[in-house]
């Protein structure tokens, strides 16, 4: 019974034990079913726009938390702002709450560029690879900087910022990257004469010159023949020694300024070579270089600010060397009668010109004296050191000539230069004539004569009028033919004569006659014997084919006018059994280079194309150059050679880098396109 109980007991134990699991396990159970979900994520997705990056690309984030995003922009950008978001700024945080695209956006940065200049000139702006802004410039855009200087002054440099150094340039036109804003200055320096015209003591060129290192496409071409001279540096000195120091060799001794341009290199008595085609500035000099034997070279030249003649050790006044050039001849001019250029009518005498002459000391030539262009029948004399130019032009001498006299001793030369207009003649005395019909025109203003105690009113009027006409090229009609003549007289207002209005010779050789805008080769003729105005001669080629002649009548303050139609007509040439005919030719001028104008177009002869070739036109013919040259003036002259003189009369837009000259020549002969800066840029023009 006992044993029994015990059992009994054990298995309720157990039973109880087991119970307890099974609530533990149950309870368990139910305590899994009633926890919290896991929280929710959400996708944030990055996106950038060319020029910049940010610090994270997205992904999952858990609801509620925080995302940090930088935005950085590239080299040339800048940010511009966020699509996605209304978050400003290029640093944000966002808290995340739902599925979100922001992207990121730059664009390019924009750079001002300002340009100053120093001197006397113009800078013109280029876009090479984009179009242009109003005023600032797209980062990474190229653009092309071209100087042009005014007249009398030459482009030196440009000085430029770079990464905040000072960075300077010769070239031109120059070309810029926009990286940042920049500031870009152009110099332009006056040029100078060699020396001095009211301080001859003041020699210019006195200096050390560093030789600035062309590069290739600077060179002559080949056919030039220019030798390169290897100069590193030169140096003329106040006592007229030099020296030249090659990459081989220093060559030394004495030098001569002998023109306005030139420069003559001698060792003792030997001339050892020349400087021509000299352009000189405060800090610039470019010329030819020719040594005899040893080389031709175009050289460009920058002055060296660190040099004194004072410590160069090879300065002869230096060394004590006797080897010294003397002080070179001089020529010195006064002109004392003020009167250098001047205007006159046909028929009359110019006014003296007087120019005075002063010979250095050391000159020992005898001092001789030329000239060119000037007007048949003046000529130019020599006597006693005074140049003497006079005397009347003849009759094919009307026009305008811009003339030069040249005075020479041994080398050195000066020229004096002036212009003589020569008119037609409107009030030389002829004879008379009949009516030619047409309106009376008479003015209007009247004066007041008196005869004893009665006072009439006294006017001018025409008698008879030219009508309009025509007359042929290179056929005369003379003044006897009567064909274009009008009349005046002087009387009382009624119109009828009158005693106390003056009728007398010595009043009509007191009137004033002109005739204006008449073809070349016609004249105009006032006779005061009987009163009659009279246009006759021959006509030259004119392209104007029709003329409104004006004659205009003046006596104190009264004056009438009366005008005409005179029409040129083109005829048989008296001197070619060709008929006259005047073309119109184009030719487009390029310039690559230093060395040569590039032309293409056509002339008299044909095609013209290639480095510097030759026109061919004739007289009346029209001459388009349409220019494209920046930094090489093309001019067209009468004498070959650099400078702006010797230009020819009537040329459209002479002297012009970009644009179109025109001419239409006159007057047979060869004439010349030149570059005012480069001598070796330059071809004829030869006029039949």
């Amino acid at each position: 019974m006992g044993l029994y109980l015990k059992s009994n007991k054990d298995k309720l134990k157990k039973g109880i034990l087991l119970l307890g699991l099974c609530i533990l396990a149950y309870t368990c159970n139910k305590g899994d079913d009633n926890s919290p979900p896991p929280p929710q994520k959400y996708t944030i997705s990055i996106i950038t726009s060319e020029g910049g990056n940010v610090n994270t690309s997205g992904g999952e984030f858990i609801e509620n938390s925080s995302v940090s995003i930088v935005a950085t922009p590239e080299q040339g950008y800048e940010f511009s702002g966020w699509t996605g978001t209304s978050l400003t700024g290029n640093s944000i945080t966002i808290k995340v709450i739902s599925n979100q695209t922001i992207t990121a956006n730059f664009k390019r940065s924009k750079y001002t560029l300002t340009i100053d200049t120093v001197g006397s000139g113009e800078v013109s702006q280029q876009v090479v690879n984009s179009a242009r802004e109003t005023t600032e410039y797209e980062s990474g855009k190229t653009i092309r900087l071209s100087a042009t200087p005014q007249s009398d002054f030459l482009f030196y440099d440009w000085e430029y910022i770079n990464n905040n150094q000072s960075d300077n340039s010769y070239e031109n036109p120059i070309e810029i990257i926009m990286d940042q804003s920049k500031v870009v200055t152009a110099t332009f320096e006056e040029k100078l004469p060699l020396i001095n015209q009211d301080n001859t003591d003041k020699n210019n060129t006195v200096g050390k010159w560093k030789i600035r290192k062309k590069r290739p496409s600077s060179q002559r071409a080949p056919s030039a023949r220019a030798v390169d001279c290897e100069i590193d540096d030169i140096i003329f000195r106040s006592d007229y020694s030099f020296t030249i120091i090659t990459q081989t060799q220093t060559i030394t001794g004495q030098y001569t300024i002998d023109s306005e341009t030139s420069i003559s290199l001698y060792q003792g008595e030997t001339n050892i070579g020349m400087l021509t085609d000299i352009i000189l500035t405060e800090n610039f000099i470019s010329f030819n270089i020719e040594l005899t034997g040893v080389c031709n070279e175009q050289i460009e030249a920058d002055k060296d600010p660190t040099y004194d003649e004072a410590t160069d050790p090879n300065a002869p006044t230096n060394t004590g060397s006797s080897t010294i050039a003397s002080k070179p001849c001089t020529i010195e001019t006064e002109l004392t009668s003020d009167n250098v250029s001047q205007t006159i009518s046909l028929g009359d005498s110019i006014q003296n010109i007087l120019i005075a002459v002063t010979v250095g000391s050391t000159c020992t030539e005898t001092l001789s004296v030329s000239s060119s262009n000037l007007p048949e029948g003046i000529s130019v004399s020599l006597d006693n050191n005074q140049i003497t130019i006079s005397g009347t032009p003849l009759s094919n001498s009307v026009g305008t000539f811009d003339y030069d006299i040249m005075l020479s001793v041994a080398s050195p030369t000066i020229i004096v230069t002036g212009t003589i207009t020569v008119e037609n003649n409107t009030t030389t005395e002829t004879n008379p004539n009949q009516g030619g019909g047409g309106t009376d025109t008479s003015g209007t203003n009247t004066s007041t004569t008196t005869s004893g105690t009665t006072a009439r009113n006294c006017k001018l009027e025409f008698t008879f009028t030219t009508t309009d006409g025509s007359m042929k090229f290179g056929e005369t009609i003379s003044r006897d033919a009567r064909y274009f003549a009008t009349g005046i007289r002087y009387t009382d207002n009624p119109g009828s004569d009158s005693e106390n209005c003056k009728s007398d010779l010595e009043f009509f050789q007191s009137v004033q006659v002109d005739v204006n805008a008449l073809p070349p080769g016609v004249f105009g003729d006032w006779d005061p014997v009987t009163q009659t105005i009279y246009v006759f001669g021959t006509p030259e080629y004119s392209p104007i084919s029709t003329h409104n002649v004006l004659m205009t009548v003046s006596y104190g303050s009264q004056s009438i006018t009366h005008s005409f139609t005179l029409t040129v007509e083109t005829t048989t040439s008296t001197t070619s059994s060709d008929t006259f005919s005047a073309e119109t030719y184009t030719i487009n001028v390029t310039a690559s280079n230093a060395s040569d104008y590039n032309l293409s177009g056509a002339d008299r002869n044909g095609n013209v194309t290639g480095n510097d070739p030759s026109v061919t036109i004739n007289v009346g013919d029209t001459i388009n150059f349409n220019v494209d040259a920046s930094g090489h003036p093309f001019y067209l002259k009468t004498v070959q050679g650099t400078g702006t003189s010797d230009l020819i009369s009537g040329v459209t837009n002479n002297g012009a880098t970009n644009g179109t000259v025109s001419w239409t020549p006159t007057a047979a002969g060869t004439y010349y396109y030149q570059c005012s800066l480069h001598n070796g840029m330059y071809g004829t023009i030869t006029v039949n």
